[in-house]
């Protein structure tokens, strides 16, 4: 507990002992609209999910009063659904609220493909091979491509990462997407104590080359390559994960306390492919990065909370710093007092939550969720980018698939 008194009407939740690091993670999530649309969205007339309660609980939070909503009954709640992989961290001990975020969001991903499931099929866009200019997917077995379009119920935090791992000799191209819903951030051990870098540059740092020396080329057979990882498609909610922890040569796990810099906006633009790179007619797609180009094109976030450990390794308090219009306040489970940026700037983070806006859409209301499968922000706009020309895609009625996780990792290899 920070020991304030409430100054705020915003409304906290009470500890039900050792529970700070899920007031803090639905505090957070619950903070942004894209957030709440996404679970109105996840409607399926269950009484007992976790979306219900998720629904229920913004509600609670959101109602003109100043007490306190009852932390106790809230998780005995979520216990009675009989779902372990959010409820086993609600017994007394102390939990990280990142691996929390991690489960809850599991959990909601299997809502989303049972809802898939009951109510519509996938496309699946078949692709000539002879139309992709570069690249092909590794597991084609005839003269077309099947690629799975994702679900229209879209995770606000879902992004895409395309890594790219490139022969040193013959330039070979290996590449995967991957699906991410945050990006971990991992401090140097050598900046224990020390001032650190700030937020771009370690976003710089994670999409940098790298070398690998004992990767093989299975087109050439020479040993080395270069691998890198970017942003493909930017996810509405931009969650960054600072990992503070780290074993040190004793074997005991340690806590970095120096301070990563952040601000209210955040520009991922550099951090993106740039479709330049596989394209000579630099076709590109909204929230693509095609060099400075599309800065303004859904590359700008705007931060709404922060989360922060207070303490060591293995013990400590969270709080969250969060965003309710120009106003910030701070909340340590059940009290809420005013803050300011200048305060919030000064923060060890441990989660940073970013919204994507555009200049457009300062105004509007929250976008939704549910999108159908021909619109240009449905996943398959890269295949369209890289191929030039949407006539070329051929859509067939299929059942869903899945690998069991609700992800849809797409491998890539370099077709010539």
């Amino acid at each position: 507990m920070s020991g304030k008194e409430a100054t705020s009407s915003l409304r906290g939740i009470t500890n039900a002992g050792n529970s700070c690091f899920f007031n803090c993670i639905v505090q957070s999530l619950l903070n942004t609209p894209k957030f709440n649309t996404y679970i109105t969205a996840l409607e399926s007339g269950e009484e007992d999910s976790v979306a219900k309660w998720l629904r229920d609980l913004s509600r609670k939070l959101r109602e003109g009063t100043t007490a306190a909503v009852d932390g106790r009954s809230e998780i005995d709640r979520l216990k009675r659904f009989g779902v372990h992989t959010v409820s086993r961290f609600f017994n007394g001990e102390q939990q990280d609220a990142h691996e929390f975020q991690q489960a809850m969001l599991t959990e909601l991903e299997s809502l989303i493909a049972k809802k898939n499931q009951m109510t519509q099929h996938h496309n699946i866009i078949s692709v000539p091979l002879r139309r992709l200019p570069a690249i092909r997917f590794v597991r084609a077995a005839d003269s077309a491509v099947k690629a799975k379009a994702p679900p229209t119920l879209i995770n606000p935090l879902e992004g895409d990462m395309l890594g790219t791992v490139s022969c040193k000799n013959c330039k070979y191209k290996n590449q995967t997407v991957y699906h991410f819903t945050d990006i971990t951030l991992s401090l140097s051990p050598q900046t224990l104590y020390a001032p650190s870098m700030d937020v771009p540059g370690y976003m710089k740092q994670f999409t940098e080359s790298e070398n690998i020396d004992d990767w093989k080329c299975e087109k050439c057979y020479k040993m080395g390559a270069v691998k890198r990882l970017q942003i493909l498609k930017g996810p509405e909610i931009l969650c960054l994960h600072i990992r503070r922890l780290i074993v040190g040569s004793d074997g005991r796990t340690k806590k970095i306390q120096s301070h990563v810099k952040f601000g209210t906006q955040l520009d991922i633009g550099e951090f993106c492919v740039s479709f330049d790179d596989y394209t000579s007619n630099g076709v590109r797609r909204n929230g693509m990065s095609n060099g400075r180009e599309t800065a303004k094109e859904g590359n700008q976030y705007r931060l709404s909370s922060v989360v922060v450990h207070l303490g060591e390794s293995g013990r400590g308090h969270y709080i969250v710093h969060k965003r309710k219009g120009k106003q910030w306040h701070e909340i340590s489970d059940d009290v809420v007092t005013e803050s300011s940026w200048e305060s919030t700037r000064r923060l060890n983070a441990s989660l940073l939550f970013y919204t994507r806006f555009t200049a457009s859409s300062k105004a509007a209301a929250a976008p939704t969720v549910m999108r159908k499968a021909s619109e240009d922000m449905d996943g398959l706009a890269p295949l369209r980018a890289l191929l030039g020309s949407q006539d070329s895609f051929r859509e067939e009625r299929k059942g869903m698939e899945s690998n069991g996780k609700g992800r849809r990792d797409i491998k890539l290899t370099n077709g010539h």
